[in-house]
This record gives structure tokens, C-alpha cells and sequence, in this order.
């Protein structure tokens, strides 16, 4: 089970909804990338400024964190939540390269579609 939180989001009115679905309305293409180089918690943590640094002009960069949880496990990793239009994918897949990153979530909103891409850094490609 993967749940994200976003850090400016505490709770969600209807207000807070409504900001959402406009978002998500110029923005339809939302991506996770992680932080954290690898999955050890001794390697290096990018921040969200090289993100914004780096990708700024073709997305909107908020500070998330992920966490994970499984049957006898518990993860979380400082991650970017990155809002654009289907024309960033590549400038992000590029940036997730550049992180070593193995693989980063995808929500498109328009086509209705969650994935996951794996980047040539994948250890243990799904088949």
C-alpha cells in the first residue's frame, strides 16, 4: 500500500478539493519521484529546491513524502510531487536518471491511468 502526504495539505475541505480539481485540470500529469539515491538510507538525499532548480519551468515542484507499508515493514523517503502536462514526462524521466532513481509513479489524470515507470537504474524490473 503506498500513501502519499503532501506537506502543505493537512486536511482536505471542500475548498481544498475544489483547489485540487483545478490542479489537476491544468496540470493533468502528476508524478512521485523520491529523493533518496537508492533505497538505503545512507546514501544521498536530493532536495526539492535541485527539483524546482532543475525542472521548474515545465512543472510545478511541492515537497511530499512517501510512505510505505507492508506486513512487517514501514518506509518513508522525502520525495517531490511534480504537477504537469504530458510534455514534462521526459524532462522528468531524464531528472529521475540523474538521481538514480529505479522507478517513479505516474498519475494521468486526463486518460484516468496510475503506472509505474522503471528507469534503466531498476535492480528488479517487474517482467
Amino acid at each position: 500500500m503506498l500513501n502519499i502526504l503532501f506537506d502543505h495539505l493537512v486536511k482536505r475541505d471542500s475548498s481544498t478539493q475544489v483547489e485540487l480539481d483545478r490542479l489537476n485540470e491544468v496540470y493533468p500529469v502528476r508524478v512521485i519521484l523520491g529523493l533518496l539515491e537508492g533505497y538505503d538510507k545512507d546514501e544521498k538525499v536530493h532536495t526539492v529546491e535541485e527539483v524546482s532548480t532543475q525542472l521548474g519551468h515545465l512543472v510545478k515542484v511541492t515537497s511530499a513524502t512517501v510512505y510505505t507499508q507492508g506486513k512487517n515493514s514501514f518506509y518513508t523517503e522525502p520525495a517531490a510531487l511534480l504537477q504537469t502536462d504530458h510534455e514534462g514526462l521526459g524532462a522528468i524521466y531524464q531528472q529521475a536518471l540523474a538521481f538514480n532513481q529505479e522507478r517513479f509513479t505516474v498519475e494521468n489524470f486526463a486518460k484516468g491511468l496510475s503506472y509505474v515507470v522503471e528507469t534503466r537504474h531498476a535492480k528488479n524490473p517487474d517482467k
